[in-house]
């Protein structure tokens, strides 16, 4: 990721005139580091310009080329500033070793063998805590065979390595039946048994708006909801300028058709049809 950075911030034309932070006569032409696509094996991420503080990226850049040992700062620096979700676990885990592992504590998921923290927060938790109260009340009034499982394992037996964990599901009962790891792990595996998920957004929030909009339409999951109350998402998700946003994930011939929500605008759930609730009243839940 990092030589990608410098490699665009060199195509970029630029001077300097001796040391910059000895020489007062430093001067620079404007250097944009902008559209950087830095591919993981979690998902790609696309980094704009507005995404970070382009000046910042600029003068670490340069500072690599002048100050030894500069690069394991620059790294440092870089996660923090664009919020690159970061695995606890070096060391890639199967399923089993996972389970053993992390399976007992819901604050940890699986992707692709690495492990990430959900790291929720007292607003992350609020919001989710409202969604699964709206979400039982429907339950409950139309009597459907469903009810709400919060941070639950959903391994998807299509996808190697990979235990997700759901902020918000909705269960079908009917299918329990069909799960081979429901009765003794409470661990789903097939996506027929879930009408519903929302994820509230933290710092891996390009988990949640990439591999995760992808990977649940492939699995037939009908209704999913980005609930991004800090606005935390890329400008080419939430929009410019950033703002806590909601957005709605409607399965159509296989993909999400998706509406981004903000302010008193209503929700439309086709899953949920009587659902009476705004953007707001979700993002703002617990202020």
């Amino acid at each position: 990721m990092l030589w990608k950075l410098h490699q665009c911030a060199q195509k970029r034309k630029h001077s300097f005139v001796g040391n910059p932070w000895l020489n007062s006569e430093y001067e620079k032409k404007s250097m944009w580091v902008s559209g950087v696509v830095c591919h993981r094996q979690l998902a790609p991420k696309t980094y704009e310009a507005s995404d970070m503080n382009s000046l910042l990226i600029t003068y670490y850049l340069l500072l690599i080329t002048s100050k030894p040992g500069s690069m394991d700062f620059l790294k440092q620096t870089l996660t923090m500033t664009l919020g690159i979700e970061q695995p606890i676990q070096q060391k890639l885990l199967n399923f089993e070793e996972f389970l053993a592992r992390y399976g007992s504590d819901n604050r940890y998921e699986l992707i692709d063998g690495e492990v990430f923290d959900l790291e929720p927060t007292g607003q992350h938790e609020e919001v989710a805590a409202l969604i699964t109260t709206k979400i039982c009340v429907q339950i409950d009034r139309i009597g459907l065979p469903w009810f709400v499982l919060q941070r639950g394992l959903f391994r998807p037996s299509e996808i190697g390595m990979t235990a997700f964990r759901p902020d918000v599901a909705v269960v079908d009962r009917r299918e329990l039946a069909r799960e081979p790891l429901w009765s003794e792990q409470s661990v789903l595996t097939r996506g027929d048994s879930i009408k519903f998920i929302a994820e509230v957004v933290s710092s891996n929030w390009q988990n949640d708006y990439a591999r995760k909009v992808e990977d649940y339409a492939t699995l037939g999951i009908p209704e999913y909801w980005i609930a991004d109350y800090a606005g935390l998402g890329g400008i080419r998700h939430i929009g410019k300028p950033k703002q806590p946003t909601l957005s709605i994930c409607t399965l159509v011939d296989g993909e999400y058709e998706i509406q981004l929500l903000r302010g008193n605008q209503t929700i439309t759930s086709t899953t949920f049809r009587e659902l009476n609730l705004t953007a707001e009243q979700v993002l703002n839940a617990g202020r």
